[in-house]
């Protein structure tokens, strides 16, 4: 039976029969015995159980009794030792477990919860005929779902009479298709060393290439020499009725295609995708990463529709987890480590879902700030028009840049970020340059307040055209990430994603400036898909690589609802014509719960819903940061005219030092390391924490509440790895700045943890106190120490402690 027949019969199933349990005269009342409401008792104060409980407890060891957990009246009359037997009991002989084995193109996540693992199975299920009474049925009769971050979902249901109904059942799961199975136990009448078809699917296998060279049987007789390997069997690649008809079908669709199209050859697309020509693209949207945006999404199809389109795509599906029918865009190629940056995603994939549609600009030097001003505005137009009017707000826009990039000049250059010498060599390459920092920063400081008053209307050479820094001070500009599309001659774009953040400078303060990361294609679907989902716009710049000319882009009437939503001040703005201005934030029944009291973190539709309609955009862009584990970015929006004062302040700072170092040292003045005071008792300013907020501080708050944060869960994964990779980062810093100072040992460039030097911090109480003072996360360093250690230096504080108790002590 293929896939489409297996899911065909999986939904003609009757779904909708109440879940009966097994027949018997008695079995009504000792089910209402076995779940009534009682009291919890002590061991010392339990009290005997009635006639009607000890045969309702007889009839449920026997199987007769068939409820979702041990009976109510247990925590009153049996101890608490053998309560737990009872559970172990009904954990072991009554609850059953069904597994599935999941294809490696699925994404999910080690510890993933029952309700995340859940909502996959929702999202691409509800959409079949009879799928929403599918899923009813399932949420009362599954009691867990478990994934072991390898291979394998098991479903545990309530009993094993309840999971013969879904034996065999085929379910889709994200672009793919899984089979409920039964492979833990063995079958009656099974002899030993006998393996049916699920239980061999469980166990490890390999697939051996080039085996034509030296046949199965040198094979067979090669691993046989290795210690502890059994090999259960051997077979040759086969090939199954829907591949052959894929494979069929595709050289049929080949014919007659152009001999010049590119990348006709060797593509791999699923039959619910269309191909057009060397114009075209393949049109793929968010969407397909997720069965709806909310569970209230409409569908324009009908039923019989759905379940057609269903069962095309299920064509597609891998036989088995090394098929080489897996769902590719563009031509085939040996997966990158990096993430995939070999795989080309046209522009307007990237765009589709949020309505994005190009706006053009005049080329005429500065088009990276008419980009920008298009793509702030929300210009509705293909082009930006040359009026009076678009070139007043795009110069205010371009001072607003520039004085960021005045205000950040001096701190970026000592910092690394800004070279001034290569800098004015790309600027002017014509001039002769000076070696000095000093003096290059000072030129470069001039540049920037000419380029800050010259009209966007003004025509400039290529070599003053919108680069790093300028996109860099944009993102601050925004508050808020900007995304560059990064297209080439092909049209295939990858993308670079702007932001910004604290750095620590050598005197101890913080100074804000931007960063930038290029993306690999899976990462930037991961974010845009969690942008798509929670209904945050990104703000998007479009590069023409080849001939360096940028665009903007409008999203329509899309960011206004989206704006919108979570902000009836701004609905109540928006003019009246709009028909879903008055409802885009009325809460359904069930929406209407406190988001305190949940974990915003988990990917569940529902959860989305509400904070859509609760929440502002700027703080569902948190909620996505966090989910990503990315910096949680200060939103606070900057003040020109503060800017515009602090301006007049660096062009002081950088022109004294420009005048002191008289092109002589040829570098910026380094502050000294007699700069850091020499006082054991004063504590360093504490490195800035990565990521704020109330979504960051629960995520933080559960973390420290786990028993071993190794098993922290996959919601609150990101945010351990950002805030564990903010601690390294400082305790890199910390031994740069203080090391000749402590004389902390020399480490390998590669060893960024305090493990490295652990025994010589107990030794040295006085730095190890200073280390803890400038870490971001102080907690959790302490809780990734081993309880030995903790207790070491509880004793080597408090031995100091009673020392200076006694010394200070005046004795009589």
């Amino acid at each position: 039976m293929d896939v489409i027949e297996r899911l065909h019969t999986t939904l003609a199933k009757d779904w909708t029969s109440p879940r009966s349990s097994i027949p018997n005269s008695e079995n009504d009342a000792f089910h209402v015995t076995a779940l009534a409401e009682t009291d919890t008792h002590t061991d010392d104060h339990l009290r005997p159980r009635t006639p009607q409980e000890s045969a309702a407890l007889l009839a449920y060891f026997r199987g007769e009794l068939e409820i979702d957990h041990p009976p109510n009246f247990l925590k009153a009359t049996m101890p608490v030792i053998q309560r737990a037997m009872v559970e172990q009991f009904h954990e072991a002989h009554v609850e059953y477990s069904l597994t599935a084995l999941t294809p490696p193109q699925v994404k999910l996540w080690k510890n993933m919860t029952h309700g995340a693992l859940f909502a996959e199975l929702q999202n691409a299920n509800r959409d079949e005929v009879n799928g929403e009474a599918m899923l009813n049925r399932m949420k009362r009769d599954i009691k867990m779902l478990h994934y072991d971050g390898i291979q394998t979902l098991r479903f545990v249901f309530h009993s094993k009479r309840i999971a013969k109904f879904y034996q065999g059942v085929t379910l889709r799961l994200q672009r793919t298709t899984i089979v409920v199975e039964d492979a833990d136990f063995r079958r009656e009448n099974q002899s030993p060393g006998c393996y049916d078809v699920a239980q061999v699917r469980r166990l490890y296998s390999l697939r051996v290439f080039g085996t034509d060279k030296i046949g199965l049987v040198t094979l067979i007789a090669a691993f046989s020499q290795l210690s502890g390997v059994q090999v259960l069997d051997i077979q040759r690649a086969r090939v199954t009725d829907t591949q052959m008809g894929q494979k069929e079908k595709k050289r049929e669709d080949s014919q007659g295609q152009p001999t010049k199209t590119r990348r006709t050859q060797h593509k791999k697309v699923s039959a619910s995708h269309q191909t057009n020509s060397r114009q075209g693209f393949v049109q793929r949207t968010m969407r397909d990463f997720a069965g709806s945006a909310t569970p209230k999404a409409n569908v324009a199809e009908t039923a019989t529709e759905k379940v057609e389109e269903k069962a095309i795509s299920a064509a597609n599906v891998p036989a088995s987890p090394g098929s080489d029918e897996e769902f590719t865009m563009g031509a085939a190629h040996t997966g990158s480590s990096e993430g995939d940056r070999d795989l080309p995603i046209q522009l307007m994939q990237w765009l589709e879902s949020f309505n994005g549609k190009q706006v053009e600009v005049d080329a005429n030097g500065q088009c990276a700030m008419l980009a920008f001003y298009a793509s702030t505005k929300n210009h509705d137009g293909v082009s930006l028009p040359k009026s009076a009017q678009v070139t007043r707000g795009a110069n205010r826009l371009k001072r607003f840049v520039y004085a960021i990039m005045l205000s950040n000049l001096r701190n970026d250059v000592e910092l690394g970020i800004v070279d001034p010498i290569s800098e004015l060599t790309r600027l002017y390459p014509d001039r002769e340059h000076t070696e000095s920092v000093a003096a290059a920063t000072a030129s470069l400081f001039t540049h920037y307040v000419t380029e800050r008053d010259r009209s966007v209307s003004s025509r400039v050479a290529s070599r003053f055209w919108a680069g790093t820094h300028e996109l860099r001070a944009m993102a601050q500009y925004l508050r808020e990430p900007l995304l560059v599309l990064d297209v080439n001659e092909h049209n295939d774009v990858h993308i670079q994603r702007y932001m910004y953040k604290e750095y620590r400078l050598a005197d101890g303060t913080d100074h804000e400036s931007g960063y930038v990361e290029a993306l690999t294609d899976r990462a930037a679907r991961d974010y845009l898909y969690e942008c798509w989902r929670l209904h945050v716009m990104p703000t998007f710049l479009i590069l023409h690589h080849q001939n360096r000319h940028f665009s903007g882009v409008q999203h329509g009437e899309l960011l206004l609802r989206w704006n919108a939503e979570g902000d009836p001040g701004y609905a109540a703005m928006l003019d009246s014509t709009y028909e879903w201005r008055n409802t885009v934030n009325i809460l359904s029944n069930g929406e209407d719960i406190d988001l305190s009291e949940i974990n915003v973190l988990e990917r569940n539709d529902a959860i989305d819903a509400v904070m859509t309609k609760k929440l502002p955009m700027n703080e569902r862009l948190r909620i996505v940061l966090t989910r990503l584990g990315l910096p949680i970015l200060d939103m606070h929006e900057l003040d020109e005219r503060k800017l515009d004062e602090n301006i007049v302040e660096e062009e002081r700072l950088i022109h004294e030092s420009y005048g002191i170092d008289g092109y002589a040292s040829g570098s910026q003045v380094i502050p000294k390391e007699t700069s850091i005071s020499n006082d054991w008792t004063e504590h360093p300013k504490r490195a800035p924490r990565v990521a704020t907020g109330t979504a960051v501080e629960a995520a933080y708050s559960r973390i420290l509440g786990m028993a071993d944060v190794r098993e922290v869960e996959s919601t609150d994964r990101p945010t351990y790895d950002l805030i564990c990779a903010a601690n390294r980062e400082a305790f890199t810093r910390w031994t740069n700045l203080y090391r000749a100072k402590f004389s902390i040992p020399l480490m390998k460039r590669t060893q960024t943890m305090s493990e490295t030097i652990r025994s010589w911090l107990l030794e040295h109480h006085q730095v190890l106190r200073h280390l803890f003072a400038y870490l971001p996360y102080p907690e959790l360093e302490a809780k990734c120490w081993s309880r030995k250690d903790l207790l070491a230096w509880g004793e080597i504080e408090a031995y100091h402690e009673q020392t200076r108790a006694r010394t200070n002590h005046r004795w009589p």
